[in-house]
This record gives structure tokens, sequence and C-alpha cells, in this order.
């Protein structure tokens, strides 16, 4: 049997460690590739066009915006400014919306300042649209591009990050994040926690091949965990276990769905942070943080996979201005976390 196959053979502890194995289709490097999910996508994206494979973005920003305006405002940083989708219970819901298969009940949030927030990507307009019409009409902008995008592209990768999720009671519908601490405001008569299943996720990714797949028959997908920890959770009784358990099942939906259609593959970037041990030089050092040395072991090990070879760049070489870094634009649940550990502080 292949060294791959025996722990003794396979593993070592260097930062180049690969347990990817066999990757189940091979891409060329002109494909239009997309992608989405929560914090880690970021990074990847980032470091898909570092190495000059071409990312594809329906969302690039006004051209008279900066390149700074671009990331505050979440231009570019993705393939659209759907901001962090973190479940496969919001990617479901994403492309139900921008096919006109859903239309949820909740329509609009208001942030502390009084300004109008949409409540699936709450995060992407910095101080909010000046009103309700606007924020409408760069919603629809939105959901055209969404749908535009999975039309174009040629493989979409999506890194799943958390099964604990809000929702509306009424209609079931997910978001980003609990509303309350100056966007939205919480009522828990209306809003619903939930930790979803296996079988949630799984239904959730099936429901989302479904649709993409009558806009382009011949999409490829590659799913991913995120190697990220939690930075909090809402069940007991410790953030490890929860952050641990819930990558757990993520890991089992993702494989399931990969074992099952061949138009989906798994991409182990969860298993490369998982075997540094949540410490340097993958991590920062608090044990949460992907560090761009960290990245770029991810990266390596897909461009080795999927293209057939080495890169002829590194992610930090690579950067220009059309591909900025997004480090610079927090996650959506560290924004969230700042304005708690304020709450804390006055």
């Amino acid at each position: 049997l292949p060294d791959q196959w025996f722990w003794r053979r396979a593993f070592h502890g260097g930062v180049d460690f690969d347990p990817q194995g066999a990757a189940k289709f091979q891409l060329a490097p002109d494909l239009k590739i997309g992608s989405g999910g929560s914090c880690f996508a970021r990074r990847l994206g980032a470091g898909l066009r570092a190495y000059g494979l071409n990312y594809h973005v329906v969302e690039a920003g006004p051209p008279w915006l900066g390149r700074e305006q671009r990331i505050a405002y979440d231009y570019g940083a993705l393939s659209a400014r759907y901001g962090d989708i973190f479940t496969a219970l919001q990617l479901q819901q994403l492309v139900e919306r921008a096919t006109g298969l859903l239309e949820p009940l909740e329509d609009v949030w208001l942030s502390d300042k009084g300004n109008v927030l949409d409540p699936f990507r709450p995060v992407i307009q910095p101080d909010g649209f000046a009103n309700v019409e606007e924020m409408h009409a760069d919603r629809l902008a939105h959901l055209q591009a969404v749908r535009r995008l999975f039309t174009e592209i040629d493989v979409f990768v999506f890194t799943l990050g958390m099964t604990e999720v809000w929702c509306d009671r009424r209609d079931g519908v997910a978001f980003p994040l609990c509303p309350g601490r100056g966007r939205g405001e919480f009522d828990p008569d209306r809003y619903l926690f939930r930790n979803l299943t296996v079988g949630e996720n799984v239904a959730s990714i099936n429901r989302f091949l479904g649709i993409v797949r009558t806009l382009n028959p011949d999409l490829r997908i590659i799913l991913s965990v995120s190697p990220v920890p939690f930075i909090a959770t809402m069940v007991p009784p410790h953030v490890f276990r929860s952050s641990i358990f819930s990558k757990s099942v993520l890991r089992v939906a993702a494989e399931t769905i990969a074992q099952q259609d061949p138009g989906v593959d798994y991409f182990a970037s969860f298993e490369i942070g998982l075997a540094a041990g949540f410490h340097p030089p993958f991590f920062e050092s608090d044990g949460r943080t992907v560090s761009e040395e960290g990245v770029a072991t991810v990266m390596r090990s897909f461009y080795r996979n999927y293209f057939g070879g080495e890169p002829e760049y590194g992610v930090a070489e690579a950067r220009t201005e059309s591909a900025p870094s997004t480090e610079a634009r927090p996650c959506d649940e560290d924004l969230l976390l700042g304005a708690i550990e304020d709450d804390f502080q006055q």
C-alpha cells in the first residue's frame, strides 16, 4: 500500500506537512475560480490571486474607490460582496435568494447610529446605508452578481466555518451574526439559536448544489473546513470543545458530500492546521490567527494537488493593487467580539 496510508511513513512535523492525498480532479490555471465562506476564506482568496490563478470577482467596487476604501467596504476580498458566510445554511439561502426561491421576512436592521444595515451582510457597509431604498438597490445588485458568479465560474471553493447560527423563528432564515451590539436589536421571541447537525449541513450543501447546477451544470466544487477556532460559543461548557465539535461536524458533512458527488472534492486545510497543534509557525501566538506562513503552507498544498506543481511565487511576494491583503479588514465575528469587549470595558 502507498506510504500515505500509514501514519509512521506519512506523518512528519514539518511546516510543509501535506495530508491532502490524491485530489479528485486536476485544474487548468485559466479556469475561473470563485470562493466564499468563513473568515479563512478571505485568506484563501488572497492566496489564489497571489499565485496568479484566475480568481473571478463580480463585485470589485466602483473604479473611483481607492485600495483602502475597497478593503473597508468589502469589495474584491471575495468573489462577491457577501461578507463572511459561516454556515452551510447561509450558503444555501444565499443562492435561494439570488435565484428568487427565497424572500426572507427580515428586511432591515438599524445600526446604533440609526443607519440602515442589510441583515444578511451587516458588516459590508461600515457606516450603513443612508436609507432603505439605497440598501435595497445594493442588495438587488448584489444578488444579481451572485447569480452571475455561479453562471460564469468553473470552480467554487467554499470554506465551512461554523455550525452555530442565529435564525429567524418565523421562516428559518439564517444570519451571519446574532442581532444586537449596534447591528439590529436582539429579541429572544424572534430569534432562535441553532447548532446545525451533520444531517442538516449535508442537506444544505446538497440543496446548494442542486440550485447552482441548474445555472451551471459543469461547476466543480471544492469544500474545505476552516482551521480557525471559534472566537466565542453559545454552547457550554468550553469554547475549545465547542470549536472542535463544530469542526468535526463540518468535516464529516464535507466528506459525506465528497464521497457521494463526483463533482465535489474536499481540500484538507483543516487537517493542515490541526497537524500544527494551534502553535506557531502555522498560528500566531493566540492559537487562532493563521500566520502568513500558515496561509502559504495551505496554498502550496492547494496548488500542488489541484494544479500539479509548485507555484512560482509565494503569497506574500505576489500581492498587487488588484489583489490587496484582506488582513486590514477584520472578520465579522472579530468585529462583533470587539463590540462586546468595548461594552465590558465601559
